[in-house]
């Protein structure tokens, strides 16, 4: 399937019983979800460790991010949590009065757009800190950076695989994306390095640099000599952090704007939640039904058609005497999670889906938004699973439940116009517009403790650079 315009066609390739699919966007073998498990665990390389494609030499992956697995996932255990809820949640106060504006008449935005620069500020604020992820120039960057990555990605693979390294210094698309790496590099590096002096700094007056404020601190800490580009990990951790989490709102708040009735029952848990509280991990996981409602959005939504990307480390052979030779590109697909035989009513969007299946003993774990499960892998399955779903989980919520309570919005369009399909992987419509306005003072009087004490929380600390903080992360959850 090597013609980029028979791609969307791929949705009634995937409908059919057949267990493996091939595409010529990459060479990529497409498995059902059967036989993940008909073959044992033990058997498939689907979920082993992922290698990097295309660029996934030794040389490569030294040159760009030496320990960047470890580095990232030893920082996602020390920081990635609770700490951070304040943080993010004040940030988005900042972003939504910036992008969405106070404006109480109707005006329109583009959505994907608007939802990318909040996403990519917020995002930022627990990466880069209070001060640098404000700027224009990083937000426009790195939501630039993403949108090249993925269009210089997908004009690569319209090439042989043998004249890749070739051609992508010819490229217009790999062009862009290079000038903009080194423009990024350029406005980041000064960042970074007054940070690390402030942390030097801090050592050598023998005080903890432990701040958990941003990865430019807990980078280096778990870093414990271990050699890295920090500027590259920055642009890394916003593209993991904040690509799919930006599509995922641009999902919930499309399908939102088609049910009135629940957005009105959303709005009513969040302020009996909410009101006069702050934002904690306890408080946004009693956040229920909003926690059904994002589940939902990205069954009916995922990523792509396929998932779970891996390599055969090994020679398999898989039910129907499929061989698969080592080193095949292999991937899940993701049509059963749409499927009526799985789901009931699985082709419908129902917010309450897995509030329900709270209620059903054998399946309340499975119904969390941070759960994984074979029908449902919005964010991956077993080992590999996405290990930083539980600070998306919690960024989400707050951004969505301070959209919902200060803006009314509407979008009037067919959702079936708001995604396109390029090969297997979906993207939302950058033409999609929203319709919103500031609600008036009375609907948000539950939002005044919470925004003055996040700026009280903001204020302190940007009053010193010497402030230590402590937190037991002992209880969260981090798998």
């Amino acid at each position: 399937m090597n013609n980029p315009s028979s791609s969307f066609n791929m949705t009634e390739a995937f409908e059919s019983q057949d267990p493996v699919y091939i595409l010529g966007l990459g060479s990529l073998i497409i498995l059902a979800i059967t036989l993940l498990f008909n073959s044992g665990p033990s058997k498939i390389p689907i979920i082993n460790k992922r290698k990097w494609y295309e660029i996934g030499t030794e040389k490569a992956v030294h040159r760009f991010n030496t320990n960047a697995t470890n580095l990232i996932k030893d920082g996602i255990k020390k920081v990635l949590n609770d700490a951070l809820t304040e943080p993010v949640a004040s940030e988005t106060v900042a972003v939504l009065k910036t992008i969405c504006t106070d404006e109480k008449d109707w005006h329109k935005l583009k959505l994907k757009q608007a939802i990318a620069a909040i996403v990519a500020q917020v995002t930022g604020r627990a990466f880069l800190g209070h001060d640098f992820c404000r700027e224009p120039a990083w937000r426009d960057d790195i939501v630039r950076w993403s949108h090249q990555m993925i269009t210089a990605a997908r004009e690569l693979h319209t090439w042989p695989k043998f004249l890749r390294p070739i051609v992508v210094w010819m490229l217009p698309s790999c062009k862009r994306l290079r000038e903009t790496v080194e423009v990024t590099r350029r406005n980041l590096s000064p960042v970074i390095k007054e940070r690390h002096a402030i942390i030097a700094a801090r050592k050598e007056n023998g005080e903890s640099s432990e701040t958990g404020s941003c990865a430019l601190d807990w980078l280096e800490e778990v870093a414990q000599g271990r050699q890295y580009d920090p500027v590259a990990m920055q642009i890394c951790l916003a593209f993991v952090g904040m690509d799919t989490t930006a599509d995922l709102v641009f999902h919930v708040i499309s399908d939102l704007s088609q049910d009135q009735e629940l957005v009105n029952a959303l709005r009513e848990e969040i302020k009996s939640n909410l009101d006069g509280k702050r934002f904690t991990k306890q408080e946004l996981q009693n956040l229920k039904l909003l926690d059904s409602v994002i589940k939902e959005s990205q069954r009916l939504r995922p990523t792509g058609k396929v998932s779970m990307h891996r390599i055969a480390n090994e020679t398999l052979t898989l039910p129907g005497d499929i061989h698969v030779p080592k080193g095949t590109y292999l991937g899940i697909s993701t049509t059963h999670m749409m499927d009526s035989s799985v789901w009931p009513d699985g082709e419908k969007f129902d917010g309450y889906r897995f509030l329900n299946m709270r209620q059903t003993p054998d399946k309340a774990n499975t119904a969390l938004l941070v759960s994984t499960s074979p029908d449902h892998l919005g964010f991956g399955y077993g080992k590999m699973a996405c290990p930083g779903r539980f600070f998306v989980a919690n960024e989400l919520k707050i951004i969505l439940c301070h959209f919902l309570m200060k803006y009314d919005f509407q979008i009037t369009e067919p959702y079936e116009e708001h995604s396109g399909l390029y090969g297997y992987m979906a993207s939302p419509s950058s033409e999609t517009e929203i319709t919103l306005r500031r609600r008036n003072s009375s609907s948000c009087e539950a939002w005044h403790y919470q925004i003055i004490s996040l700026s009280v929380v903001q204020l302190l600390q940007q009053s010193t650079s010497h402030c230590t903080m402590h937190f037991d992360v002992h209880h969260v959850d981090l798998s």
